[in-house]
């Protein structure tokens, strides 16, 4: 008798903590995965080309500063050319990281990053040169 319920015990004991080890995998939504330049078809691009971006963030960058530098920005191109998730890398000083932020979230829409023949979200990264005038 003390063996069966010796059994018993142990079994309900160790049905009770049991745990469920099986593992569940979720794949992300296609529609969040962000890539990287390398990875797309063709990267995104500023509408009318790197001069036109230059001379974009010329006319809207409004912080003066009392020496040369560079401002690293990067940023996520969405699939409709939208900028997203703009944050400062690396900044130059005086405000230059904030009028960065303000100059790219006020960008026109860009051309967006294609992979297989779609448009795909595309982490991506420029550098502003800035220079006293």
């Amino acid at each position: 008798m003390k063996k069966i319920f010796f059994i018993v015990l142990f079994t309900i004991s160790s049905v009770a903590f049991c745990q469920d080890k099986s593992i569940k995998l979720s794949l992300p939504n296609p529609s969040e995965v962000i890539y990287t330049s390398s990875q797309v078809t063709f990267p995104p691009k500023f509408k009318g080309g790197k001069s036109a971006m230059d001379a974009f963030i010329k006319r809207n960058f409004n912080v003066k500063v009392s020496k040369k530098g560079q401002i690293l920005v990067a940023f996520v191109v969405e699939k409709d050319g939208k900028l997203t998730e703009v944050g400062v890398l690396e900044d130059a000083g005086k405000g230059t990281a904030d009028e960065a932020i303000r100059v790219m979230n006020n960008s026109p829409k860009w051309k967006p990053g294609i992979l297989n023949g779609n448009p795909v979200r595309v982490q991506f990264s420029i550098v502003i040169s800035v220079s006293p005038n």
